[in-house]
């Protein structure tokens, strides 16, 4: 989440921002709230102060200006309680929008709608050229038999698939690989939950705007993470490091799942049609 003083110094940059990433934010509003919650603070202070000073000004005073001190401060407790509420409602819907608010990007990151108007960079190598028609893994893997989406799907449904033999193996190879590479440069191995709760999706800014990619066990208010990214990076949530600890480097190699509605689910014919898939992100 963006700090409220950085919203505020740039708005014009974090507005455009929010609109060349397709965030729909009300920034009118939330700049509003942030106002009433500082001037409710203000509030909350004053009369805090006046508590503390008033006992030296009230023995100074005598008979009806005296009871009628006392009276009023003994208002300033359900004041304060009356404020401290309204301000716990301002900050709710404060922070629940500012939430939303996304990094602005690079000024230097071309704008477009979506991925069909990215503009390539750079390439590398040379592409190969077949005396025949090539295959996608898909179709290899099917005639090969170590890809099954039909049986698959009879067990979970559409967009999952089963690796068989060879290609059960093969994963785990390509896996232990790419683990194995992130080892040697000094990252530590981990295992991680795949169920989170709300807090690490919301700490790693998976939440909100997530919520529609991840799939949600409510009886136990848990999800499953798209990524090991989330357990990841909030391995030390709510720690305070010291400098002297740093840095800390962090590989997971798990399964992780996205709904069937995810942006990765609905891309081209590949595997990453898939609900699920596995991943070995890193963290430093």
């Amino acid at each position: 989440m963006l700090d409220m003083k950085f919203i505020r110094a740039n708005l014009d940059r974090v507005r455009d921002g929010a609109r060349a990433k397709r965030f729909e934010v009300d920034f009118d509003r939330l700049i509003s709230l942030d106002d009433q919650r500082k001037e409710i603070l203000g509030e909350e202070e004053s009369l805090r102060n006046r508590q503390k000073t008033a006992g030296k000004e009230i023995a100074q005073l005598d008979g009806d200006e005296k009871q009628a001190a006392i009276a009023a401060l003994g208002q300033i407790p359900d004041r304060i309680k009356e404020l401290q509420e309204s301000r716990r409602a301002v900050e709710e819907e404060l922070d629940a929008l500012a939430a939303r608010v996304p990094q602005p990007p690079d000024p230097e990151v071309p704008e477009g709608l979506d991925d069909t108007e990215n503009v390539e960079l750079r390439t590398w190598g040379e592409k190969p050229t077949f005396d025949f028609e090539p295959k996608d893994h898909v179709t290899l893997g099917t005639d090969l038999g170590i890809i099954d989406f039909p049986r698959a799907a009879k067990l979970a449904g559409s967009q999952t698939y089963m690796l068989v033999g060879d290609g059960a193996l093969l994963e785990l190879a390509v896996l232990r690989y790419a683990l194995d590479t992130i080892v040697q440069r000094g990252f530590v191995p981990m295992i991680t939950p795949t169920l989170v709760r709300y807090e690490p999706l919301y700490g790693t800014a998976y939440f909100p705007g997530g919520e529609e990619q991840a799939y949600a066990c409510e009886k136990d208010r848990l999800w499953l993470t798209g990524t090991s990214e989330v357990p990841v990076t909030a391995f030390h949530m709510g720690e305070t490091l010291e400098a002297s600890q740093l840095p800390l480097r962090y590989a997971s190699a798990r399964e992780t799942r996205r709904s069937p509605g995810s942006t990765i689910s609905r891309s081209s014919r590949t595997r990453r049609r898939s609900c699920r898939g596995w991943g070995c992100p890193i963290g430093s």
